[in-house]
């Protein structure tokens, strides 16, 4: 049995996948982290919970970047990292 897709969906279909495939590999609830080298990783928009386990060095960035995801259910997400210090630009 052969089924037919139009050309229409079939790029709909294939952004379906792509944004399923984004949203997995950008949920990080209730991972535990402990033993990941996060160095070099960019984490912004990156989707966590509570039960969510960072490197302990990654902690309190990670929580200073935080913000509440749209769905409203107790998930967060990694915002923009704020910077501590500031660089002039006339260098």
């Amino acid at each position: 049995m052969t089924i037919s897709i139009s050309h229409t969906g079939r790029r709909w279909l294939l952004a379906a996948v792509v944004d399923k495939i984004d949203r997995a590999s950008a949920d990080f609830c209730g991972a535990d982290l402990r033993s990941v080298d996060l160095d070099g990783v960019d984490l912004e928009g990156v989707r966590w919970d509570s039960t969510s386990v960072w490197p302990s060095k990654w902690h309190n960035r990670i929580w200073r970047a935080l913000l509440a995801a749209e769905t409203g259910m107790g998930v967060l997400v990694v915002g923009v990292e704020s910077h501590d210090s500031s660089v002039p630009a006339d260098i």
